[in-house]
């Protein structure tokens, strides 16, 4: 079997190298696709909602009003589908800021193309003066994802209460992290609920003594409530913590913008173009009878690290009578290996019958090819007649040759025959 093959340059090779890529984002913001990525594994982080905010009420009622804790943001991961050149617009959610505000203020979602991480709700606000005696407020909820955010604790109103009891206000819920769901904050204390196992943000502890909330930890914390005392008009609900998201790639070893297999009469053209390579050592061209079993016909060398269009041709030269089967085996230098998509070219079996052998001037010609070409040859192998671009079955006249042996060649085959 002889195969040949060639390397088209379009344009000048420029060396570079790829690896495993991860981008982490604490801001919305616009991400372009680099060339060779295909898919890109994506993790967002909601943001905690805001403790809520609380006023308390002086002399000569001195109601205390203690809010709600903030839930922590929620995790969600998974892998998205991409085009190199692609440019995504994606949102991460910032911190909600302190409640100065009367209502519960909620933690915002982080979306990059469909992955979306739900914010924690914002704990409850509340006022003792509106309320008419003591007043705790309901926490809030934890972003629901593949971990969830945990709850803010909750603080029940009572009566009854001179200054010394209720001296803490409500936490806030941890963040989810990557592996493991933010737990509540206790509502029997003021601690904050912890953040999730890797990348989770603790939830803020309730404040004391009076005062604001504090706001919860990157990534996710939920706020703490405030707590306002007797003699405080107004405290404010501590911040939900932002979001983010973290991106990861890893651009493919070679992107191929086409792959084409195409008969040319007796042979095989192989055609494969790349947009880039990454650590591609060399290409094995295979092929098969049935589509199952492939066999090596032949190498290419790969071009290495490439980011420029590279064109690749084969040629098979003795493909197999009937339906051909080609894939392209791509080899990287560490020995990983890849395989294109499978193309076929039908050939029409070469077997050629002439006849009769001796004849006075008629040669018949029984084939199932399309497009080949009948010389005759006279035993000094000169030329002497041609007929071109001939399909199927075919009678030929040769009655102007004189008498004497000539040979018939059709395709790669010679048929010797007589002429009175």
């Amino acid at each position: 079997m002889r195969v040949f093959f060639t390397l088209i340059l379009l344009i000048l090779l420029i060396p570079f190298s790829y690896s495993q890529t991860t981008q982490t984002f604490i801001a919305s913001g616009t991400f372009t696709v680099p060339s060779g990525v295909t898919s890109i594994f994506v993790e967002a982080w909601g943001a905690g909602g805001a403790g809520g905010s609380a006023v308390g009420t002086g002399s000569p009622t001195n109601y205390r009003a203690q809010a709600g804790g903030g839930g922590g943001g929620a995790y969600v991961n998974g892998t998205i589908s991409v085009t190199p050149g692609d440019v995504i617009n994606y949102i991460v959610a910032p911190s909600t800021g302190a409640n100065t505000t009367t209502t519960p203020l909620n933690g915002g979602e982080s979306t990059f193309v469909s992955i979306s991480a739900p914010g924690g709700t914002g704990g409850e606000c509340v006022n003792a003066g509106t309320f008419g005696g003591h007043v705790g407020g309901t926490g809030g909820s934890g972003g629901s994802g593949t971990y969830n955010g945990g709850a803010g604790a909750t603080r029940t109103g009572y009566s009854g209460c001179t200054t010394t009891c209720a001296n803490t206000s409500a936490g806030g819920g941890g963040g989810a992290g990557t592996a493991g769901s933010g737990s509540d904050a206790n509502s029997s204390t003021n601690v904050g609920g912890a953040g999730g196992t890797s990348g989770g943000g603790g939830g803020a502890n309730g404040p004391s003594s009076g005062n604001a909330g504090a706001g919860g930890a990157v990534s996710g914390g939920g706020g703490a409530g405030a707590w306002a005392a007797a003699s405080t008009t107004f405290r404010n609900g501590g911040a939900g913590a932002r979001g983010q998201i973290r991106i990861t790639y890893t651009p493919l070893p070679i992107t191929i913008l086409s792959f084409v297999a195409s008969k040319n009469i007796s042979t095989t053209i192989l055609n494969l173009i790349t947009a880039s390579e990454t650590n591609n050592d060399y290409f094995t061209i295979e092929r098969s009878g049935d589509g199952r079993s492939f066999e090596s016909i032949g190498e290419i060398k790969g071009a290495g690290n490439s980011n420029q269009e590279l064109s690749y041709e084969f040629v098979d030269e003795s493909p197999l009578a009937g339906i051909n089967y080609y894939r392209i085996k791509q080899t990287d230098f560490d020995g990983a290996y890849s395989y294109t998509e499978i193309r076929s070219v039908r050939h029409q079996t070469k077997n050629v019958i002439v006849s009769p052998n001796r004849t006075d001037g008629k040669l018949n010609v029984t084939s199932e090819l399309d497009n080949y070409d009948v010389v005759i040859y006279n035993t000094g192998g000169q030329e002497v007649q041609k007929h071109m671009a001939l399909s199927g079955d075919q009678s030929l006249s040769i009655e102007t040759l004189q008498a004497g042996v000539y040979f018939v060649k059709v395709m790669d085959q010679s048929i010797r025959i007589l002429k009175f």
